[in-house]
């Protein structure tokens, strides 16, 4: 009966210590404002998760730790997590995780091939942005490529 008592006061502490780690996950992942080096982010193309919290998050050790395991748990699920140059609105870990999960808005430049017919550049513009105007065809070709006879 006594023995009882002394378990029985353990797990509650052990369940109230778990109780405040799960209310401090969900605080850190969708109300917490994380501080940013600067007003956007840059993801290189083959960064891996630790540069990309380096590189780009200002905060305490622990929580970058935190940060880290966060985005390697999202690799681990097979997330695509997209390279380039991204702007902040919310600066929560939730929105920022759907945020590089979605194509970046900047684009430095996309290399259409030579050859490529209008659907497929259709394609590869659909795969970028959610709406956009249509390009001529005949805008795409430079000039070096007419010949006069």
């Amino acid at each position: 009966m006594d023995l009882e008592a002394l378990t029985l006061r353990y797990f509650l502490k052990v369940f109230s210590l778990l109780v405040i780690f799960l209310f401090y996950i969900i605080y850190a992942v969708f109300y917490k404002e994380i501080e940013f080096k600067y007003d956007y982010i840059i993801i290189k193309k083959n960064e891996n998760y630790i540069n990309i919290v380096d590189n780009n998050i200002r905060d305490k050790k622990l929580n970058l730790l935190f940060y880290k395991l966060i985005l390697r748990l999202m690799f681990m699920n097979n997330a695509n997590i997209h390279y380039g140059k991204f702007a902040l609105a919310d600066k929560n870990l939730i929105n920022l995780f759907y945020l590089i999960t979605k194509p970046s808005k900047y684009f430095e430049k996309i290399t259409i091939v030579e050859g490529t017919t209008k659907k497929q550049i259709d394609n590869l513009l659909s795969g970028y942005f959610e709406s956009y105007q249509e390009i001529n065809y005949t805008d795409l070709l430079a000039d070096t490529y007419f010949i006069d006879y």
